[in-house]
């Protein structure tokens, strides 16, 4: 079956992990895009967004649990796993930026330009790799 004819796994749960996918799918349709590390950032921002909704979906939840007398352990895990991959994409940095890379050290601008381009591209694999390598509950 072709990807864009099978079910996203924000599609295929009722559960408030729905939002947290949802984003994670936003950023790793965005990443392939992105012109520039802002915008491999920001696409990766999305993916908080909808993390932090899952999140306070279960805080909220967890809050109301047993007449708020005490915490369902279950929902605790899941937001502490969600909590911990929003901290890993927060702290997400590339390993290399268009700064690190001076032009005088190029032949041409058309070798500058090119080395720019792979630096980008390794660092849109870098990030769909990262994003593919969160652990979500």
């Amino acid at each position: 079956m072709k990807p864009e004819c099978s079910f996203r796994q924000s599609e295929l749960t009722t559960s408030n992990m729905a939002s947290a996918y949802a984003g994670i799918e936003a950023a790793e349709d965005q990443i392939p895009d992105a012109e520039g590390i802002d915008d491999i950032k920001s696409a990766l921002e999305d993916a908080v967004n909808g993390l932090q909704e899952s999140y306070d979906m279960y805080d909220e939840a967890n809050s109301n649990w047993a007449g708020g007398e005490r915490e369902n352990e279950e929902w605790v895990e899941k937001m502490d796993e969600i909590q911990s991959a929003i901290d890993e994409i927060e702290n997400w940095e590339p390993d290399q930026t268009p700064e690190d890379v001076d032009p005088d050290d190029y032949e041409s601008d058309e070798d500058y330009k090119e080395d720019l381009g792979r630096i980008l591209q390794e660092e849109k694999d870098n990030a769909i790799d990262f994003i593919n390598g969160l652990s979500l509950p």
